[in-house]
Order: C-alpha cells, then sequence, then structure tokens
C-alpha cells in the first residue's frame, strides 16, 4: 500500500472566479515548497476559468491538490472543507490574489523545528495595481501583525494577547497555527468578516505564539476584494464580527487592564470604521443600519466611548482621538 509521506505544512486556499490571480498565488507556493509541504486549493463553484488554470497547473504541478464543489460554499464553507482536508502538522491558509515571500516557506520551516509555537503571526505588505500619496504617507507598505516582542517565543497569554489585539490584524493569512489548535473551530457559513469572528475561538486554544517581523504575505487590494466595496450586509457583519470579538475575550479584558484596553481599542476602531463607511450608502439604508450601530455601541461602551477617547488623550494618540471624535459625530440620522 503506498503511504502517503508525512506534511508538516498545509497550506490551503479557497478560490471563487480567482482565474486572474490563482497561478501566481500557487505559484508563489509550489516554487518554493519542498517534501513535507501539501498545497491544497478549493474551488468554490467558480463560473470563469479557475478550475481551467487549476487543472492545467495540476498537470505539470502533481503535488498541487485541487477540491471543488459544483455548489458555491462562500469563503466560510471554502475554508471549513479544506480544514477537513488538511494533512500537515500546520495549517497557512492564503488567500486566492494573494502571493507568499520567497524564502518565506524555508524560515517557516527553520522556526517550527526550533520554536515550535503553537501560533506564528508573519507581516504582511499591500500589493496595489496603484499606490496613492496616502498610501505612502501613512507607511501602508510593510503592516505588522503583532505590537510586542518579536523573535521571541511567548508563553505569557496576557502579552502575546494584546500584542495581538493591538495590531488589530484579524485576518487568519497572518496567523500560521498548529492543526491541532484548529480542531473544534470552524469559520461560520453565510457571515463577511468570518476572521474576526472566529479569532477568539482560535486563540483560547494557543499557548505559544512567536511573531516574525517580515512581510512573507503581499496582500493583493482590488476592486472585487471584500473591502473593494462596503454593503449594508457587510457593515452589519462587520459590527456582529467586533460584538463576538468584544464578549470573547471579556473575562481575560476585566482580570487584565492591558487586554482591556487593547480589546477596546481594536473594538472601537472597527465601530468608527463601520460609522464612516456609513456615508457611502444610500440614505434609507444608513440611517436604519446607524441606528443599530448606536445601539450597538452603546451595548458595549455605555458611556458611547468617552471613556476610550480619555485613554487616546492621555496617551498622546491624537490623530486617533481626532478621527475616533469625527466618526462619532456622524451617527445622527
Amino acid at each position: 500500500m503506498h503511504r502517503q509521506p508525512p506534511f508538516w505544512l498545509s497550506v490551503l486556499i479557497p478560490a471563487h472566479n480567482a482565474a486572474d490571480w490563482i497561478e501566481a498565488c500557487v505559484r508563489s507556493v509550489l516554487d518554493q515548497a519542498e517534501p513535507g509541504v501539501e498545497l491544497v486549493v478549493f474551488d468554490d463553484a467558480s463560473s470563469d476559468s479557475t478550475r481551467t488554470v487549476l487543472d492545467a497547473l495540476q498537470t505539470r504541478l502533481p503535488t498541487l491538490r485541487v477540491l471543488g464543489s459544483e455548489n458555491n460554499l462562500g469563503v466560510s464553507g471554502a475554508r471549513n472543507r479544506l480544514l477537513d482536508a488538511a494533512r500537515g502538522d500546520y495549517v497557512w491558509f492564503l488567500d486566492a490574489d494573494d502571493v507568499i515571500r520567497s524564502d518565506a516557506l524555508a524560515r517557516l520551516r527553520h522556526l517550527v523545528l526550533v520554536q515550535g509555537p503553537d501560533l506564528l503571526l508573519c507581516d504582511f505588505e499591500y500589493w496595489r495595481a496603484s499606490v496613492r500619496l496616502k498610501h505612502v504617507l501613512r507607511g501602508e507598505r510593510h503592516r505588522t501583525s503583532f505590537h510586542g516582542p518579536s523573535r521571541r517565543l511567548l508563553t505569557h497569554r496576557e502579552e502575546w494577547l494584546s500584542g495581538v489585539l493591538r495590531a488589530g490584524q484579524m485576518h487568519v493569512w497572518s496567523k500560521i497555527a498548529r492543526r491541532a489548535v484548529w480542531q473544534g473551530v470552524r469559520f461560520p457559513q453565510g457571515r463577511f468578516f468570518e476572521d474576526m469572528w472566529l479569532i477568539p475561538d482560535l486563540l483560547s486554544r494557543v499557548n505559544s505564539v512567536w511573531h516574525e517581523p517580515e512581510p512573507w504575505v503581499r496582500y493583493r487590494q482590488h476592486a472585487d476584494s471584500i473591502m473593494g466595496s462596503m454593503s449594508a450586509t457587510k457593515l452589519r457583519d462587520l459590527m456582529c464580527a467586533a460584538e463576538r470579538l468584544h464578549d470573547g475575550f471579556a473575562t481575560e479584558a476585566s482580570a487584565s487592564p492591558r487586554v482591556r484596553f487593547a480589546l477596546d481599542d481594536r473594538v472601537f476602531q472597527t465601530f468608527c470604521s463601520v460609522s464612516r463607511r456609513l456615508q457611502k450608502l444610500p440614505d434609507d439604508e444608513a440611517c436604519s443600519l446607524r441606528n443599530e450601530w448606536s445601539t450597538c455601541l452603546r451595548q458595549r461602551f455605555p458611556d458611547s466611548g468617552a471613556g476610550i477617547l480619555r485613554d487616546y488623550r492621555r496617551s498622546g494618540r491624537w490623530v486617533r482621538w481626532w478621527r475616533a471624535q469625527r466618526s462619532l459625530r456622524r451617527n445622527s440620522c
């Protein structure tokens, strides 16, 4: 009987109508993959030539495994199927329109062997079709996924949890975790911002963290991405995800001022982001959703954010204070 080789890593990629990008993503992995790395792509009922591209790649690159569904499952459903199919000790989710750095897998392999963290965080860089002046001024090219000690195995939960929350990067593609950590964790079906939604479940199973301050992922931004356009449904899901994040760490926040501030800051900033994006919706949709926004804000921040605004002033975070103030003033119909 032919036995499958042991895999130390499963790279998992959900793909839906990604014909323009999927080959670059796949090649960025397989061009550096050595034995012990499996790459699994799930074609989520694409209506373009994504499956044709994948079949051609699989002919030339037999280490690529392609799965699929005739019915569209959405990102959450596709990722859950990929989790079920994964065989590696570690799991790394990628989006079909992103690529990884050419030495990422070698660096990751070394850290897995030497440090063996439950969760490894890597940084990323934006990959835009056109870079505007505001992107340069904000320093948006290299973004960190962690605020705290880097290149050190962290086992004190308060330290690494506050560092993850402070960075505010709630996506899974910057988080490489043991497959055992993913056991029992599932993405919510039919929701946007599914990554933020499951972060409390994922982090509850983590005991050790390593942050590698290098941009291993090039995150492509384009008009078809989830952040490229907003709708009332997306904004409502974003608020629900923020509420779940707040509730998921409420016990730890009550016991640690450090975690409390990091958590309140992340959730409050999400509500501020929703407020700004409401301005781009039709008036009737915006007014209805703004009422929901006000209710949700008061439930999580009974003082309507006055306390965290004071914290911003005390810590000298004046730009954040100013932007939050502007966002809060936009909540009347």
